[in-house]
């Protein structure tokens, strides 16, 4: 036995590059730098799919020309004022006191609408849309 544990013979040394393998570490970082490249993919990703959902809602609210009111009555939706619209989906024109159910009215959905309504807003609370 040696002075602080047991000995042992030259040719069952291993080499520092011997260790390094057999203790797995090489994996490790691998498996760190893999697991790095998919998540900073798949926020990449995450992120092109907001920008085109964000570009498809801005070309959705274009098409409003001039906003009017909005109110709400059960689950019907009533446009009040001078809403009118720039798309061949829709009767153009001043569409004053037209209702439609909550889905949406041609292309546009019920809180495109409401975010551009006179009266309501993007940071409005009342639970229409």
């Amino acid at each position: 036995m040696g002075l602080f544990g047991p000995s042992k013979k030259f040719s069952q040394m291993l080499t520092p590059e011997q260790e390094y393998f057999a203790s797995g570490t090489y994996q490790r970082t691998e498996e760190a730098t893999r697991h790095s490249t998919d998540s900073r993919n798949r926020r990449h990703r995450q992120e092109q799919q907001q920008e085109a959902a964000r570009v498809e809602t801005e070309n959705r609210r274009k098409q409003v020309t001039r906003a009017g009111t909005l109110r709400k009555r059960g689950g019907t939706l009533i446009l009040d004022g001078g809403w009118q619209f720039a798309t061949d989906k829709l009767p153009k024109g001043n569409l004053g006191g037209m209702t439609f159910k909550g889905h949406g009215l041609g292309d546009l959905t019920a809180k495109d609408l409401h975010d551009l309504a006179e009266n309501h807003g993007p940071k409005c609370r009342c639970g229409i849309a």
